[in-house]
């Protein structure tokens, strides 16, 4: 019973180390992915490890824009639409919800991260859908958005 005990533990302790390596392997990456890049004093310069993505949303619907961005000391954020600064979003900076869409809403939105050691920019388009009189898309559908082509006929 003693060497079945001895295994076990064994296995075990085979087993718990990984765990607490999660963490540090995902700082590394982080980290590492900065350090690679610029080395030297450019390695804290603002890196968007999940940048903007396009986004279409229905009339009413709400849609958040989010990123996730490295950097060394931590940047600041700022939102733009269509090049307009938009006011700074809360409680999470990095996640910006648009509410109760409507076509005022559709655009062009920019994220700047900036810190002392430079600044990135990421992008995306937000396109609001409207929906036809019988609730669905079809030939009455329109898009609203920069530069997007209307409905096919």
């Amino acid at each position: 019973m003693q060497k079945s005990r001895g295994l076990r533990g064994e296995e075990a302790g085979t087993r718990a180390p990984p765990s607490p390596g999660v963490p540090p392997k995902r700082a590394k990456v982080g980290a590492g992915g900065g350090a690679a890049a610029g080395g030297g004093p450019a390695a804290g310069a603002p890196v968007f490890l999940r940048p903007l993505k396009d986004a279409a949303v229905f009339v009413g619907c709400d849609v958040r824009l989010r990123v996730v961005v490295s950097g060394t000391p931590q940047p600041s954020l700022s939102w733009f639409r269509d090049g307009q600064l938009l006011p700074p979003p809360a409680p999470e900076p990095s996640c910006l919800w648009l509410r109760n869409c409507g076509a005022q809403d559709a655009g062009k939105y920019s994220c700047r991260a900036q810190n002392e050691r430079g600044q990135a920019c990421c992008e995306a388009l937000v396109t609001v859908l409207e929906v036809g009189g019988n609730g669905e898309l079809g030939a009455g559908w329109v898009i609203r958005g920069p530069g997007l082509p209307g409905p096919r006929g």
